[in-house]
């Protein structure tokens, strides 16, 4: 639950309203059973592991934190980038 709760904050911009998540990752993966409860457990985890930042806001809001969002641009940036042979075979 906490890759489809990092994917969708990401697709989401990186921020997000508490309710307008929770109702996304409801409505994006239903076969989860998103509920308020695992939310919060998902929401208070990541959390505690640095990975998210909780704001301010009617309802609150979610933001990925700083490291979050330079690796998921790392990572796309690596995917579009073509491997390149680095290895030496003028011999």
């Amino acid at each position: 639950m906490r890759g489809q709760f990092i994917a969708t904050l990401e697709n989401m911009g990186g921020k997000s309203g508490n309710t307008k998540l929770l109702r996304t990752l409801i409505s994006t993966y239903p076969e989860a059973g998103w509920t308020f409860d695992k939310y919060k457990a998902v929401l208070t985890d990541l959390v505690q592991a640095g990975i998210v930042v909780k704001g301010r806001g009617r309802g609150g809001t979610v933001s990925a934190s700083s490291l979050t969002l330079m690796t998921a641009v790392w990572d796309r940036m690596a995917a579009e980038v073509p491997a390149v042979d680095l290895t030496d075979d003028h011999s």
